[in-house]
């Protein structure tokens, strides 16, 4: 502003002209720099600060702003008033009694309730953290659980030497029976609550059920299992500390951290004729130049279309006849790079990510459009994907997912949750943070992405779901060099020849 009101002077006086077209170009500059890193940069857009009030308080603001501005409210038919019924006695008393342990408990709870892998916490600088994880974990009796192919629970990361080793219970036993209760009809009940993991379809709860069975109990649990001798033995665990790290290292088994072939965006030839891409994430173009500003504001870079048609083109010069696409833990970053990468596989119109909601309506500012050539779209191509494809990564995994020549593949489903997270608020003393979805992500058909409604069914479904028989989910939560997904992948696209 102080450059443009100089430049107005300077021509009214008719000197410096020179100056004044730079004057212009500054201030117009400027203006566009602000309009675009207020808008679009700065991902605040829905700001709560209840900092300054106790924890009942805040957190009644908080459920007041989600009832407000939480984006995907009507499409989930989200109860507020229950949830003020169910937590607001809750937070008071933990208020009253100063436990901030049983608060921090309640917002994970709470986190379950709305079923949104865009929905978390931020925790700063409270000891009771540590403490809350623990325990919303659940006691380790000094084994984890999963479920086979054949439908039956096994025990899986018995620990060495523990009393359940001590009294039968080995790697791959089938347990029947957990505190008294068919293990079946127990895993059923599970919530799986968790501080960084939300299984939005039910789907995927259903499979991290019995994970999470594992930690439920009190000071000790009775346990029932077939023997080595093949008969039913019941026996009592005792609670042997926190079952927090034994669930995370049965989670990294199953979500596979560690798989996934090169950086992202990196290509190799599998075999003779099936070529790969790993994308690992949608957040490779920055802010760092007019060129990449533009393509956030049009949602369009063909830079990075033709640079990924290079790459396969290199592949295809290899020989390459049929792709495996890895998703898998795609932490996400911005749609329109994955409805980029998915438009050169499938032939199919895209909604640019300029919707909103209008009274309980989504609607979107433009049309759909194709953002690019399907060269792909006659080459049978696999995706993998598995619960920890978020965000961007549901919008790449929903795209590649409509495509006559695509299949979806996972030993477990998509994360479900791709609407645009910019909603916050500043709970007691800003010690956490509350963050949620503000605004919609839709697919061509103006319906959310990925995103499931109240009976939480998966949206993004699988094409093909891979599965464990007892020695592969032995092979799979003891020291797996084998990538059974990956294997299916290409058994699949043997069939597609």
């Amino acid at each position: 502003m102080f450059i443009l009101l100089w430049g107005i002077v300077t021509y009214f006086r008719g000197s410096f002209p020179a100056y004044t077209v730079l004057a212009y170009i500054l201030s117009i500059f400027s203006c566009l720099t602000v309009f675009v890193f207020t808008l679009i940069a700065d991902s605040l857009l829905c700001l709560g600060d209840f900092s300054e009030y106790g924890w009942t308080e805040s957190f009644s603001r908080t459920i007041d702003q989600l009832e407000a501005t939480y984006v995907s409210r009507y499409w989930k038919d989200i109860d507020f008033d229950a949830m003020r019924e169910k937590y607001l006695p809750r937070i008071e008393k933990a208020e009253q009694e100063n436990n901030e342990k049983e608060v921090l408990i309640a917002l994970c709870e709470l986190n379950y309730d709305l079923f949104d892998g865009h929905v978390w916490l931020r925790v700063h600088n409270m000891d009771s953290y540590s403490e809350a994880v623990r325990e919303v974990a659940g006691n380790d009796y000094g084994l984890s659980m999963f479920r086979d192919s054949d439908g039956e629970i096994l025990a899986v990361l018995v620990a060495p030497e523990s009393e359940a080793e001590q009294k039968g219970i080995i790697n791959g036993s089938v347990i029947t029976a957990w505190d008294g209760e068919p293990v079946d009809e127990a895993a059923a009940k599970v919530k799986c609550l968790d501080f960084n993991y939300i299984y939005s379809y039910i789907e995927n709860e259903e499979i991290f059920q019995p994970v999470y069975l594992a930690g439920h109990g009190g000071e000790s649990v009775e346990v029932s299992f077939i023997a080595e001798d093949g008969k039913e033995k019941t026996v009592t665990l005792s609670k042997r500390g926190s079952y927090n790290g034994r669930l995370n290292d049965a989670l990294d088994r199953i979500f596979n951290t560690d798989r996934g072939l090169g950086s992202n965006l990196s290509t190799c030839m599998l075999d003779d004729e099936t070529g790969y891409l790993r994308v690992s994430d949608e957040m490779f173009v920055a802010f760092d130049d007019v060129k990449s500003i533009i393509s956030h504001l049009t949602f369009k870079n063909e830079d990075v279309y033709n640079s990924i048609k290079e790459k396969i083109e290199a592949l295809e010069d290899q020989g390459m006849k049929r792709m495996v696409i890895d998703i898998r833990n795609n932490s996400g970053g911005f749609g329109w790079l994955s409805q980029t990468i998915a438009s050169l596989f499938v032939d199919t119109e895209m909604a640019p990510e300029t919707a909103y909601l209008k009274g309980k309506e989504f609607r979107s500012f433009r049309k759909p459009r194709k953002f690019g050539e399907a060269v792909y779209s006659d080459i049978p191509v696999a995706v993998l994907v598995n619960v920890g494809t978020c965000s961007a990564g549901d919008v790449l995994a929903h795209y590649l997912s409509v495509g006559d020549n695509t299949a979806l593949i996972g030993n477990t489903y998509p994360w479900g949750c791709a609407q645009g997270v910019g909603g916050r608020c500043l709970l007691t003393g800003d010690k956490v943070e509350f963050c949620y979805p503000v605004f919609p992500d839709l697919d061509e058909n103006n319906e959310p992405i990925a995103e499931a409604r109240s009976d939480r069914k998966a949206v993004t479904k699988l094409d093909r779901q891979v599965t464990y028989n007892k020695e592969e989910v032995l092979e799979l939560f003891g020291d797996p060099d084998r990538d059974k997904v990956l294997e299916y992948a290409l058994e699949y696209l043997d069939s597609c020849s």
